[in-house]
């Protein structure tokens, strides 16, 4: 497969010529949902959740905006894509998961990736079913990760996915948390676990108690799933794309603290963390990442996009969007428009859908090339003042 080139200036006549591949990066309107696409340097097609459903018909037919699993095979097939190189699920909840049986039936992956005990959970069982059946054979390849993992790689291309979350102390909060509700409240039993794969192994364990014992009137609550986020980290050359996931305040705070760290033998530093486009995790919520450490992770002038159509969660919070827009990362909307000031509910506002990342770090902004999806993506009325043309980082 012929990956996509970005167009650089031939300065001697003028002209745009193909030299360089592209890393790009596409988020699906899936209204308060999670659905991302990724076009490797390579070629190579990679998937990290997938949250698309069919909405409400009701609003489905009165607003137009959000896409389907039907929506996404058929791209992929307009794409000539057979296969898919990977699919991540950042963590086991419906808004990230909803659509991959079906999309999986059609597209199977070379490589499955979750964190520990999403598979265990009953509302997966069809997912979990079908890696069974793909794993069995033998075109499938699942994994269980954490940080520092490495997740997918093109060394040609100076191209990887590595895992910053979860930390081993969200995995310790995860496990403590779920064993205090099979517990219900008391002292946690069993013994503290310090090595790592059998750290995985003990959470997937409690998850599948905690799902068997879950419909019993004596268990009150749930586990703190977005505990097991996935924050990935796309590295092309000296473009970095930063994907939140439900990471929580706590998660971010952790991968903050720590300076450095190592990624098979590889020290990577925190300079090396920060993005110039970020997937802003929780869907803009309040507990997502500290504002005061977004520039930790994020370089000047980042591209924030957020996914919600504040329709059933409090997100994105006003503050976020606003706390984003001052420090100069300006946010577009990926879900839909609820939550613009100026904009009734169900008007097309699904902001920035399509990124590209050159090698060297530039990030010009794309439209929607593709009249099928549901929406035409144009600027957030929040962001009235920026027009598309002022972000574009190209010198050409």
């Amino acid at each position: 497969m012929v990956a996509n080139v970005s167009p650089v200036k031939d300065l001697a006549n003028g002209k745009f010529t193909n030299l360089e591949p592209t890393l790009d990066f596409y988020c699906w309107p899936a209204g308060d949902a999670d659905c991302l696409l990724l076009k490797t340097p390579a070629g190579n097609w990679g998937l990290i959740d997938c949250g698309l459903v069919t909405p409400n018909p009701a609003l489905r037919n009165a607003e137009k905006l959000w896409s389907t699993v039907a929506d996404l095979k058929g791209f992929l097939e307009q794409q000539g894509v057979r296969r898919l190189a990977f699919v991540l699920l950042t963590h086991p909840e419906n808004d990230h998961a909803k659509g991959l049986p079906a999309l999986l039936s059609d597209f199977e992956p070379n490589l499955f990736l979750s964190p520990p005990g999403a598979l265990g959970r009953k509302n997966l069982a069809k997912l979990s079913e079908l890696l069974l059946k793909q794993k069995a054979s033998g075109q499938t390849e699942t994994a269980i990760v954490s940080a520092g993992d490495i997740l997918w790689q093109e060394a040609a291309h100076n191209f990887r996915l590595v895992a910053l979350g979860p930390t081993r102390r969200d995995l310790l909060a995860f496990a403590t948390a779920t064993q205090r509700l099979l517990n219900q409240g008391q002292a946690e039993s069993g013994q503290v676990v310090l090595d790592e794969t059998a750290l995985s192994n003990q959470i997937m364990g409690l998850v599948e108690q905690l799902e068997q014992e879950q419909t019993a009137p004596v268990i009150k609550g749930r586990p703190p799933y977005n505990r097991l986020s996935v924050v990935a980290l796309a590295t092309y050359g000296r473009g970095n794309l930063l994907m939140g996931a439900d990471a929580l305040t706590t998660s971010w705070r952790t991968i903050a603290k720590h300076p450095f760290f190592t990624c098979e033998g590889v020290r990577v530093t925190q300079t090396d963390l920060r993005a110039q486009v970020f997937k802003v995790p929780h869907h803009g919520a309040n507990d997502g990442i500290p504002l005061e450490l977004a520039g930790v992770f994020l370089q000047e002038g980042a591209i924030s996009l957020v996914s919600s159509s504040g329709h059933s969660f409090a997100s994105p919070s006003n503050e976020i969007l606003s706390g984003l827009t001052r420090r100069g990362y300006a946010p577009y909307c990926t879900g839909r428009s609820a939550w613009c000031p100026g904009r009734s509910v169900g008007r097309p506002c699904c902001g920035l859908l399509k990124v590209q990342l050159f090698k060297d770090g530039k990030v010009p902004l794309v439209e929607n090339e593709h009249t099928w999806r549901k929406t035409k993506p144009v600027m957030c009325s929040f962001q009235e003042t920026i027009t598309p043309s002022s972000l574009i980082r190209q010198n050409f």
